[in-house]
């Protein structure tokens, strides 16, 4: 709640202590209490620390379905906002609250309907596009103090990214997106590209009904925490949190079902575009993606016309995790420029090294 904060629910032991000289909003993050209960984050104005940030809990109401979010940073601050994609949810953002809080911008990272501890709406067509995006509109609305937010995605937010940017460009001041090409790159190389329909084979799978729920979260969910697991940079306690976020009743159902709307041609847009997206549009690719291949960077003038492409050769499909310094600094860089680039081409100006930072 943005008016005030409800005292912390009692967790036996502290979560956070502030930094010597700091504002308490930034705090170091402490191991997680014996027995810590991830359903207080479902209260409204609960904080705890992530990412070395404090953060708090809210939620907003789009009719009946509640979306969940955390918020961080100066609430007068421009907004910045952060959609996860799949299998994440707000947490896959923690990397990036510190460094944004402290560049003075209002943080907020919701979960998608259908994840975590927002709603779960039954029915595929509650996952399509406009039902997902009048979502984030009333989020926009509701923390913008008036005015269009930059909005960054990853995977599935990256989607949800594109198709804001398309429906409602009076909403969004820039799009930033990481690791996820436009739909209608990515389905047309789902028709053409043997390689990427091998790469994106789970998407077939996630149409059958009940057995991909029942895979994903079968034995304590042991197939999501295989898969987790073998990301290097994700840590035990990372892999923990989203074990707990998706073994709440409805989430994988929830998020499986945005594979089935698409499926079924839910995530067309109503009225189709006569005309390319014109505002800013920056992609931030890792090289390393094993589930999408480089050549889907490549955006056509027809999509956008405003576009850079930012490419990190030595980070994956996670590069906000893989090196949060270099993305942090991409990220920042790309929030603050208002470009005019021709698209159509792939730009390795900045391309960025592991161990350089940023190069020009």
């Amino acid at each position: 709640m943005l008016g005030g904060v409800r005292q912390r629910p009692p967790l036996g032991s502290s979560v956070s202590q502030p930094l010597p000289g700091r504002s308490r909003r930034y705090a170091v993050a402490q191991p997680f209490p014996e027995g810590w209960d991830m359903e207080v984050e479902d209260e409204e104005g609960f904080e705890e620390v992530v990412g070395g940030c404090l953060v708090q809990h809210g939620q907003v109401w789009n009719g009946d379905v509640k979306i969940h979010y955390v918020e961080c940073g100066d609430k007068n601050g421009e907004l910045v906002v952060l959609i996860h994609g799949f299998p994440n949810f707000w947490y896959v953002w923690k990397n990036q609250f510190l460094a944004l809080a402290e560049a003075g911008y209002h943080v907020v990272a919701p979960d998608l309907r259908g994840y975590n501890t927002s709603s779960k709406p039954d029915g595929i067509q509650c996952y399509g596009r406009s039902a997902v995006v009048s979502d984030m509109v009333l989020l926009i609305d509701h923390l913008g103090n008036g005015k269009p937010a930059t909005v960054v995605g990853h995977d599935w937010g990256g989607f949800v990214t594109w198709a804001l940017a398309e429906d409602f460009p009076q909403k969004v001041k820039k799009a930033v997106l990481a690791n996820v090409p436009h739909s209608s790159v990515f389905g047309s190389a789902l028709r053409s590209s043997l390689r990427q329909i091998r790469r994106s084979w789970y998407i077939g799978f996630f149409q059958l009904p009940w057995l991909p729920e029942w895979l994903m979260t079968g034995n304590g969910c042991k197939t999501l925490k295989a898969a987790l697991g073998g990301i290097p940079s994700f840590q035990p306690l990372d892999v923990d949190r989203h074990v707990k976020a998706y073994e709440k009743a409805g989430v994988i159902k929830g998020a499986i079902n945005y594979y089935r709307a698409a499926f079924r041609d839910y995530w067309s847009a109503v009225t189709p575009r006569s005309t390319p997206v014109e505002l800013p549009v920056d992609l931030i690719w890792g090289e390393l993606d094993d589930f999408l291949g480089i050549e889907l960077a490549v955006i056509p003038s027809t999509v956008a016309t405003n576009v850079v492409i930012k490419l990190l050769p030595h980070s994956s499909h996670w590069p906000m995790w893989d090196d949060p310094k270099q993305f942090n600094s991409v990220l920042l860089d790309s929030i603050r420029s208002q470009h005019a680039t021709p698209a159509d081409q792939v730009h390795e100006i900045p391309v960025v090294s592991s161990s350089e930072g940023l190069v020009d």
